[in-house]
């Protein structure tokens, strides 16, 4: 099995700053155990969302530059916000295949850096 997808039929970009923000705003409410937070990807928005907690849930909703149909991907918070901190961009691109698929984050434009992240079970 690759690590690395060859190709990968859908993505989306965001704002870095925006993403960031929206991150930590959310990492209060995250389930500290999972870390599991929730991509809704529509076009023109894309929706974060915690699971219930002890503390509650949280959603955030910014802009992004998405073409297809919606889709929900869960990933752990710490493994998308740990790799934008290396990224030297204003936007971010997100790529991938499906819910259960690797999900290949990089910088737009693109440079030698990338970091690919697989989904949590929903």
């Amino acid at each position: 099995m690759r690590v690395i997808p060859e190709t990968q039929l859908y993505n989306f970009k965001v704002n870095k700053v925006e993403l960031i923000e929206s991150l930590k705003r959310m990492a209060i409410m995250v389930d500290k155990k999972s870390g599991r937070i929730f991509f809704n990807i529509c076009p023109g928005v894309l929706k974060l969302t915690s699971q219930e907690s002890d503390s509650g849930d949280a959603e955030v909703e910014i802009p992004c530059e998405y073409a297809g149909d919606e889709i929900t991907i869960a990933m752990n918070f710490r493994y998308i916000e740990e790799p934008l901190k290396a990224m030297n961009c204003d936007r971010i691109k997100f790529e991938f295949s499906g819910e259960m698929k690797a999900v290949t984050i990089l910088s737009e434009p693109a440079e030698d850096y990338f970091h690919i992240v697989m989904p949590m079970q929903m």
